[in-house]
């Protein structure tokens, strides 16, 4: 056990677990190589809407909406959501700490039609993490983002949407200490980790300087600076955490 708590002993050592259980992937120097598979609003608002089936639906918005792992999803139950305050309540997680996630107002409107007559003790979807990846792929590949994200050398999985949700949230205007607490990180530099930041920067000082360019470049250098609709920007999330 570290002294922050969990059960890490540097940032390097909780990112390679992370990726390791997420992605397959275990080499740490790979890991803070290559660029981590990040959409765009707009790839997203049409990688939310594509499944079919309601269920998968609802847990794509889940993942996104509250940056979620993919084995905390499986296994959060009816008791742990807070349809008053907008919270989830994540148990034994990775980092050996239990904390609170926010969910914006549709995604609870879902939750709580999806609900029915099902007990408290109830996984709201009681899956396996492959489930969850194969929900991920089949959706990838109606959308056509699998198969661009594959041609950049990028690995499509849950946890492209995790990296997605800290990545919009910072361009939003989260702070790095709030992100650290939603993530569930021990260490602030994993959460640095997971902020896509740079390719905004640099494109933003591109076009402010570059002689061939005429004017500002789009505030989102994902596609869309718009919010998407259903999501708020600043998530739904009061101070109570009883529901």
């Amino acid at each position: 056990m570290s002294d922050h708590g969990g059960p890490y002993k540097s940032a390097d050592e909780e990112l390679q677990a992370e990726f390791a259980d997420e992605m397959g992937m275990v080499d740490l120097l790979y890991v803070r190589l290559k660029l981590p598979a990040i959409l765009s609003r707009q790839e997203m608002r049409a990688f939310l809407d594509a499944p079919k089936l309601a269920r998968d639906r609802l847990l794509l918005r889940v993942l996104y909406s509250t940056g979620m792992r993919s084995g905390e999803a499986c296994t959060f139950r009816w008791c742990d959501v807070s349809f008053d305050n907008g919270t989830i309540f994540v148990r034994d997680s990775k980092a050996e700490r239990d904390r609170y996630v926010c969910a914006d107002e549709e995604t609870m409107r879902m939750l709580r039609d999806g609900r029915k007559k099902a007990a408290d003790d109830v996984p709201v979807f009681g899956i396996t993490t492959v489930t969850v990846g194969n929900v991920v792929e089949r959706t990838g590949k109606a959308t056509g983002l699998l198969d661009r994200f594959n041609a950049m050398n990028r690995r499509f999985s849950p946890h492209a949407i995790r990296h997605t949700f800290a990545t919009h949230m910072y361009e939003n205007g989260m702070g790095l200490v709030d992100l650290q607490i939603l993530l569930g990180h021990t260490f602030i530099d994993t959460t640095r980790v997971y902020v896509h930041v740079g390719i905004a920067h640099t494109m933003r000082e591109y076009h402010r300087l570059h002689p061939l360019c005429r004017g500002p470049v789009h505030d989102d250098p994902h596609g869309d600076a718009g919010a998407m609709p259903g999501v708020s920007t600043g998530l739904h999330c009061h101070d109570g955490q009883e529901g």
